[in-house]
């Protein structure tokens, strides 16, 4: 379960439907009127994989999100503000999100920790990330690097984002998260709500943060102060 559930924050995957004006039509639909700007579901495939498909209405314009998405050694100085705070009244979150360090060009080590007796010590997982414009939009793809330690087959991220259609200055962005998991056992013991919960509130976190960093960019504000770095046999894969 506790490999499962980091994957599903740090390997989000948009299902390829052939063509990406069927992605843009999809968002259409689901961002028309008032709908909320964060729409979710999770689905079991029966085959040991599990989807959460993660729709998101956000502020901003693709020649910003291009510039912030693409400096990818400086996700970690916006992204992670307030990502472990949970809402009022709510619980902590059991996964526990620390750091994601650009380790060499296109790859991202992001480090945790779960909340929970006996797991608290802090882990890894690496990602090879790709970026790359399609027609009429942006695409981010991430794949879980091998880990035999891990209780992931794998793991893979596709998150396309574009210009809504219908309201100004807004962007759409289509996540799905897809998780081979080794083990039966933990594919079955893994519910839905808890996904869910754990994804909800913080999509609207990183939300939130983007739209401050990329509107400080835009305005050629002053950059954030750099986080310190981790150490480096932290980044060591577990």
């Amino acid at each position: 379960m506790k490999s499962g559930l980091l994957a599903l924050f740090f390997s989000i995957s948009f299902p390829l439907l052939g063509a990406e004006d069927a992605t843009l039509t999809k968002l259409t639909k689901a961002f028309k009127d008032t709908a909320p700007p964060i729409q979710q579901k999770v689905e079991r495939k029966g085959d040991k994989t599990l989807e959460v498909e993660s729709l998101l209405e956000i502020a901003g314009d693709l020649a910003s999100f291009e510039m912030v998405a693409k400096d990818l050694p400086h996700w970690r100085d916006w992204a992670f503000e307030k990502i472990n705070n949970p809402g009022e009244g709510q619980s902590d979150y059991i996964v526990q999100l620390h750091d994601a360090v650009s380790k060499a060009p296109e790859q991202m080590t992001a480090l945790f920790s779960f909340n929970l007796p006996f797991f608290g010590k802090n882990r890894t997982r690496s990602f090879h990330i790709q970026q790359s414009k399609i027609p009429a939009g942006y695409r981010i793809q991430a794949e879980s690097l091998l880990n035999t330690n891990s209780a992931l087959k794998s793991a893979k991220v596709v998150a396309d984002a574009y210009l809504a259609t219908t309201k100004k200055n807004m962007l759409w962005v289509a996540i799905h998260a897809t998780v081979v998991f080794k083990s039966w056992l933990i594919y079955e013991a893994l519910p839905e709500k808890v996904v869910l919960r754990e994804l909800g509130d913080r999509l609207s976190t990183i939300v939130a943060n983007f739209e401050t960093e990329s509107t400080r960019r835009k305005r050629g504000g002053p950059g954030l102060p750099a986080r310190p770095m981790p150490p480096a046999e932290s980044l060591n894969e577990d």
